[in-house]
């Protein structure tokens, strides 16, 4: 249940500020528990992150994938892809913003 606290107030967090700003010392005020106890459900801030890129990131792979027709011509559906993927990247930044903060960890 705790861990699951932390992940609810960690996605929360997101809508507010850019990931580069979530450090356990904000997010343990946030959940209600000591910055040792959050470290005892989750090792670092960067082992937050993954779990909270998981769920975004199915959710949006299934978009791209439906707005495409299997039977348009292949460079008809390279560009409607290249559209879809574009659009969809651009209106997720909370997305955008993790997947960017995965090569810094």
């Amino acid at each position: 249940m705790r861990r699951r606290a932390i992940f609810d107030d960690a996605t929360v967090m997101l809508a507010e500020l850019p990931v580069a700003e979530i450090s356990l010392n904000e997010l343990s005020p946030r959940t209600g528990l000591a910055r040792s106890s959050v470290l005892h459900h989750f090792e670092s801030r960067e082992a937050v992150l993954p779990e909270l890129l998981d769920p975004m990131r199915k959710g949006w792979l299934a978009e791209p994938a439906a707005a495409v027709d299997p039977g348009a011509p292949l460079l008809e559906r390279g560009d409607r892809l290249a559209a879809v993927l574009a659009g969809s990247l651009a209106a997720r930044p909370v997305l955008c913003d993790l997947i960017g903060a995965q090569g810094r960890r």
